[in-house]
């Protein structure tokens, strides 16, 4: 073997050790460093801000060296755009709903407090065990306000936006529409704050969820194996933006696992790696002046193909069969082979498509 051999092949190795490495080291050093800086006194508000510029640099420093696929560097478009995203949904608007979600719910937390003579959140638990509770409760709130962005025609409309990139990349992981911010965060934090949860425990679920969303869209080779049944790793997240819509319709989850886990949503195929975006053509302007409005622009229904296209989409067939069942051409009102939609008896073609091409 001559040097240069040897060289690329201590190259390859070192690749397969941080990807192996990279993303649980990530995570539990972020959580380390948290629940240190806690222990020293350090101002709990403090340490999301300071572990943040850490997690970017790695990540994007990872998806240099070590990417998932070539193909998926971002263009400057691409950048500017969830950068602006980046700012409004992931930096301005989350402490600006904590603050009025728990402004809101305060009288909600002190008659609880009251009518218990104490507050409902065990404050006596070691950090870790209220980190945990934490992240099982938001959890099952997240695990469903994503399920039903999928299934409702409305809600769908705003998390479109997410699922409009054919490529995943770290940034993108902020490419979410600013109402759909608002509620979802509303929805996840009401739990903790009406249940008293201290800012101890709240810090380490924000560097938590922090990493994990950050990760999770990254464009780098994580080899997470058995971790992939306990948090939600960037293998799992790729499948639910993938093209192919009954694997686009699992993996739900933020944080951890469970919850795909209990209702059966969880999706790991052993084939290769998902591709991305949305089943039909976009509609979705790629700057971030129109993501904004796109959602509330009525867009027209297109020919018979785009429509069948529209009609395969989650927020129509899930909303009408909710089972999760892909609907039968044949008992649906297409005909095999056609092409084109037949007017069913129970008018589900010609409603679901109308209905949903005008949701996108």
């Amino acid at each position: 073997m001559n040097r240069l051999e040897h060289v690329g092949e201590r190259i390859h190795g070192w690749r397969g050790v941080a990807s192996v490495a990279l993303f649980p080291a990530l995570l539990g050093g972020c959580v380390a460093a948290g629940l240190g800086g806690i222990h020293a006194g350090v101002w709990p508000a403090l340490l999301p801000v300071a572990l943040a510029p850490i997690v970017v640099t790695v990540v994007l420093l990872a998806e240099r060296w070590l990417p998932h696929r070539e193909e998926w560097r971002p263009g400057g478009a691409a950048i500017r755009t969830d950068m602006a995203h980046l700012v409004v949904s992931a930096v301005l608007l989350p402490p600006l709903i904590r603050w009025l979600i728990s402004v809101l719910l305060l009288p909600a937390a002190a008659w609880i407090s009251s009518s218990a003579g104490a507050g409902w959140w065990p404050t006596g638990w070691p950090l870790m065990a209220q980190l945990l509770l934490a992240l099982v409760l938001t959890d099952f709130t997240d695990y469903w306000v994503h399920r039903l962005a999928h299934q409702v025609p409305f809600l769908w409309r705003f998390h479109e936006v997410h699922h409009e990139p054919e490529h995943l990349y770290s940034l993108n992981s902020s490419r979410v529409h600013p109402f759909e911010v608002l509620w979802g965060h509303s929805v996840d934090m009401a739990p903790l704050i009406i249940l008293g949860c201290g800012l101890e425990a709240m810090t380490l679920w924000t560097i938590f969820h922090g990493v994990i969303i950050f990760c999770a869209h990254a464009n780098v080779d994580f080899r997470t194996g058995f971790l992939a049944w306990i948090v939600n790793t960037p293998e799992l997240h790729r499948w639910h933006h993938s093209k192919n819509l009954q694997e686009a319709n699992s993996n739900y989850s933020g944080n951890l696992v469970l919850w795909d886990i209990v209702f059966g949503t969880r999706r790991l195929p052993k084939r290769g790696a998902a591709e991305v975006g949305l089943s039909s053509p976009s509609r979705i302007p790629k700057d971030y002046l129109g993501q904004l409005t796109a959602p509330f622009q009525r867009r027209p229904v297109g020919n018979a193909a785009t429509r069948l296209q529209a009609r395969d989409h989650p927020s129509c067939w899930a909303a009408d069969h909710p089972a999760g069942r892909h609907p039968d051409p044949a008992s649906e009102g297409e005909q095999p082979g056609s092409g084109k939609p037949t007017a069913s008896s129970d008018g589900i073609g010609v409603e679901c498509t109308e209905r949903d091409t005008a949701s996108r």
